[in-house]
């Protein structure tokens, strides 16, 4: 994964293109960001943009739940990914309104169509909206996480609010000129972001942009954790090879008799370090054959750990590469740690060796102590093994007894995502939610049953911006929430999330009742000054400019109702400022989807 290119057209020029703020060092871009970059940049060939879901598949055999992507149209012409089957997207299939056309993974191609050409032009159903298969993608394809499906971003995008402060997890991806070197992109995205927040202040004040390799970018996740690995397999494979040369030098004392005869009968010091030396090859590549065997049968639990976002990871097999690296290795260590025995053995008094009464007082003390080194850098990297272990066994104790704000014993959490066509409205979401907790309720063993958009270590939920009202609009760097979630009334209870003040929602905070929200008390601290009462006395509105009147044209004025206690959405995670909102009447569609 360190080591392999990614399976694109020149992929050292391909970067990714990072929104950060002081409070977010990493981030995805808004719509309207992406777009002036792309439009506003000379460094890069080309800019697209993807985002990742997940949708239903239906249409074709049993409902399934898939992962998918949003891309613009010039994605696979820049990244050099030749289709085995169909079209990649035109720029007509980027449009607003256009007919919605899909391409699919080799995977899904596979398992849904049986690899059959036919499946180019049948019509499939993604979260009850129809698409026309256009494509096939190529069997390695896989960018930042693995898709089944790939669609046009276009679309969709026509959809968004006109808020640059809106960010719904676009990356956008570029390649950058042949001559232009990443500090000159990055010195001109930085003359572009200036641009932009003096054009838009009240989203785009403190916004820049990093631009990184994609490969840099990709593996950053999983670097630390194969390094740590790649590590303890080499003090692994350091200790394994010198107690074998221990070993080969305990079979040498007793050969030497054998050594001493070879050469009085006119071996040469050369013939019999080299014939010992084929004897530590033999046993370093019988280790190897062995290790092979290993690697092949644990080659499929390994992909598992690695997981679908790790890059290549579909793609683990043992290949010629692997097999030679593997020979060369074992060859390696054959010479290396059997090059002193065999030297040890050479070094062999003739008279003495064949002479039984002198044979132990000729070569013991030289043995001896060279047994003795190598055993003393087995303990030594023994040693060094056992302490970092101790110390990964000292930190994972650590991150159970880290405080997350809630009790997880006996709470169970499932996946459930409401298509955003066949439940587009707050009043069919209620009802399908309410239906479902019920059903839940009336299970054996289930106390409490309910909903919310994103809960603790799923992830960080909806960031936007936000004002409180009565106060001047501040900047992004200040008043932007980390978390925008929406829960059912009972949902704190049912965590242990205590509540700290005021009340928590009710079964009247519904879709026509007034907006309320309850925060937690990082947003009390960064916003109110540590005061729970003046947060109660508190009104919220979300947006980057506040909006003078509420209605159709402006975002609604919630009231502070209740302060909750902080829970981490991850173990290395800050306590962030949160915003709850009741699930029946969400400020925006935080639901759907």
């Amino acid at each position: 994964m360190l080591l392999r290119a990614l399976p694109f057209r020149d992929p050292s020029r391909l970067v990714l293109l990072i929104e950060r703020t002081a409070q977010f060092p990493t981030q995805t871009a808004s719509w309207q960001n992406f777009v002036d970059w792309r439009d506003q940049t000379t460094s890069f060939d080309a800019v697209a943009a993807v985002r990742s879901l997940t949708m239903t598949l239906t249409g074709v055999g049993e409902p399934e739940r898939v992962p998918a992507k949003m891309a613009t149209a010039p994605l696979l012409p820049m990244l050099g990914v030749p289709l085995p089957l169909g079209r990649a997207f035109s720029a007509g299939d980027d449009r607003p309104g256009a007919a919605g056309v899909a391409i699919l993974s080799d995977a899904l191609w596979h398992r849904r169509f049986g690899g059959s050409a036919d499946a180019i032009g049948r019509a499939i159903t993604l979260d009850d909206k129809p698409y026309t298969v256009v494509g096939v993608l190529p069997p390695d394809f896989q960018l930042l996480q693995a898709a089944d499906v790939l669609l046009p971003m276009g679309p969709w995008a026509a959809t968004l609010p006109d808020d640059r402060g809106w960010h719904p997890g676009i990356f956008p991806v570029a390649r950058v000129k042949r001559g232009v070197d990443l500090a000159r992109a990055q010195a001109e995205m930085a003359v572009v972001c200036d641009r932009l927040a003096t054009q838009y202040p009240e989203t785009n004040h403190g916004v820049t942009a990093d631009v990184k390799p994609l490969h840099e970018f990709a593996v950053q996740n999983v670097r630390p954790s194969l390094l740590v690995l790649a590590a303890a397999v080499g003090f692994v494979l350091l200790i394994a090879c010198a107690n074998v040369a221990n070993l080969l030098l305990a079979r040498a004392i007793g050969r030497q008799k054998e050594v001493a005869i070879r050469t009085a009968i006119g071996a040469s010091g050369l013939r019999i370090a080299g014939l010992l030396l084929v004897e530590s090859l033999v046993l370093a590549l019988a280790g190897g054959a062995v290790g092979l065997v290993i690697a092949l049968w644990t080659l499929p639990l390994l992909a598992a750990l690695a997981g679908a976002s790790a890059p290549g990871a579909g793609a683990i097999a043992m290949d010629w590469s692997a097999l030679l690296f593997t020979i060369a290795i074992s060859c390696a260590t054959g010479i290396v740690f059997g090059l002193v025995p065999a030297m040890q053995t050479t070094r062999v008094d003739v008279a003495s060796a064949i002479n039984e009464a002198g044979r132990g007082a000729a070569a013991g003390a030289g043995h001896h102590r060279l047994r003795a080194s190598l055993v003393v850098v087995e303990m030594a990297l023994a040693t060094m093994l056992l302490v970092g272990a101790g110390l990964l066994t000292k930190s994972l104790a650590r991150l159970q007894d880290v405080p997350t704000g809630f009790n997880a014993a006996g709470v169970l959490v499932a996946d459930a995502p409401l298509s955003p066509v066949a439940y587009a409205g707050a009043a069919q979401r209620n009802a399908l939610v309410e239906r479902l907790r019920e059903r839940l309720r009336a299970l054996p063993g289930v106390a409490l049953a309910e909903v919310a958009t994103a809960p603790p270590f799923s992830g960080n939920g909806t960031s936007i911006h936000f004002n409180i009202v009565g106060r001047p609009p501040k900047g992004p760097e200040e008043f932007v929430i980390t978390g925008l979630r929406a829960v059912s009334e009972g949902y704190f209870r049912a965590l242990g999330v205590p509540l700290v003040a005021g009340r928590a929602f009710t079964d009247r905070d519904r879709e026509h009742a007034p907006e309320v929200a309850v925060v937690n008390e990082a947003f009390v601290r960064r916003f109110f000054d540590g005061s729970a009462k003046a947060a109660l006395a508190g009104r919220a509105q979300l947006g980057a400019t506040p909006s003078p009147t509420e209605g159709p044209d402006g975002a609604p004025f919630m009231r502070i109702v209740g302060v909750v206690g902080d829970t981490k959405q991850a173990f290395e995670a800050a306590l962030q400022p949160t915003l709850y909102v009741p699930y029946e009447q969400p400020p925006i569609d935080v639901l759907a989807g």
